[in-house]
């Protein structure tokens, strides 16, 4: 009964110790050379072509144990992993383009294989060829703007932020009442242009055109300018649309006249001379015939005398408080009038294409000057 109770004893060692050998695992050695293959082109690791710092992650999917050698100077690893089926990468400050193998098989022998990786400028002798990146600017225009403006110059410009282009180019134009290109644009002008050449990191302006056909058919309010440059081949295209900085208010187009006198008037017998001056506030340009029509008031009271207005005359005024003087010397007839103080009552009549938005302050009244 002794005798039974040892030999069961140390069956259950034995059987243990079988139990115990089977379930531990034997490591395994993964070493190679991770390289550019740029000192000599022939797929394999020569002299100076090693790459330093490559992390070589193995990540094993049955359970996900992780092991990340981090390659030497000359680009070398090495590695014991447990046999199985393990997801391969292998990235670095050099690599262009990572390794990547999800099925890399380690069993029972060990393994020695090199890798081959392209590299970007930090790795590679022979730098990748540079490639276009073309953006697109368009100029401001001013705060305001009338529908009757004539001119309303739009300059586009280019940026090539990259290589040299030399090709086809089609620029469209709108205006917009955001900064944004999308549904309720009113488009300007769509220019196909058969071949545009910007040098590298340049800038270079390939369009200008007068928007003031448009902007007179534009409804009142803020308007943006939109451009959108589209070419073949261009690496970001999201730089490709741009807009002025600041809306631009556009009103319906107005005239607005003001006269003013520069010094008193000057009496020489029965002929009173008087400098003028007209200003338009309005923002449309004040283009026409004036007629100036002359009256004395006499200073103690009493109805206005009229005298004789002045021949009618072409005017031009800017718009925007751009002013204008007669090309001649303005000259009242005093013949007739009788002895005593007045003021010189001088109103504008004039006859615009943009006809005026009111005509209640086209009068100015002088000092007073005496005739005797």
């Amino acid at each position: 009964m002794k005798n039974d109770l040892h030999m069961t004893a140390l069956e259950s060692r034995v059987l243990f110790s079988g139990m115990m050998s089977a379930d531990v695992e034997t490591a395994t050695t993964v070493s190679g050379i991770v390289f550019s293959d740029t000192v000599v082109a022939n797929n394999k690791p020569d002299a100076g072509e090693g790459l330093a710092g490559c992390v070589v992650t193995f990540n094993r999917n049955s359970d996900h144990i992780v092991s990340t050698p981090v390659t030497a100077s000359d680009g070398t690893f090495s590695t014991d992993l447990l046999p199985g089926v393990y997801h391969l990468t292998i990235d670095g400050p050099t690599v262009a383009k990572p390794y990547d193998n999800p099925a890399f098989v380690v069993g029972t022998t060990p393994i020695t294989q090199n890798f081959k990786l392209s590299t970007d400028d930090g790795g590679n002798p022979t730098p990748p060829a540079q490639k276009t990146d073309l953006a697109v600017t368009v100029s401001n225009l001013p705060n305001s703007l009338s529908t009757g403006t004539s001119s309303v110059p739009v300059t586009v410009t280019v940026i090539n932020k990259g290589a040299a282009y030399k090709g086809p180019a089609t620029i469209a134009i709108y205006f917009s009442k955001k900064k944004t290109i999308g549904s309720g644009d009113v488009p300007l002008k769509t220019v196909k242009l058969s071949e545009v050449s910007v040098a590298a990191n340049s800038n270079k302006p390939i369009l200008s055109l007068n928007a003031a056909a448009l902007v007179g058919l534009l409804p009142p309010g803020k308007w943006y300018v939109l451009v959108r440059l589209t070419v073949a081949g261009d690496t970001n295209a999201a730089n490709n649309i741009d807009s002025s900085d600041a809306a631009t208010t556009i009103a319906n187009a107005s005239t607005n006249l003001l006269p003013s006198l520069n010094g008193p008037v000057a009496v020489n017998g029965r002929k009173a001379t008087f400098k003028l001056i007209v200003k338009n506030t309005g923002n449309a340009v004040a283009t026409g015939k004036l007629t100036i029509h002359l009256a004395a008031r006499p200073k103690n009271g009493g109805a206005d005398i009229a005298l004789p207005s002045l021949v009618p005359m072409n005017i031009t005024v800017n718009p925007n408080n751009g002013t204008w003087t007669p090309p001649k010397a303005t000259v009242a007839n005093l013949a007739g009038l009788p002895v005593g103080s007045y003021k010189l009552v001088v109103t504008l009549s004039p006859v615009l294409k943009t006809a005026e938005s009111k005509t209640s302050d086209n009068t100015v009244v002088s000092s007073v000057f005496v005739v005797k």
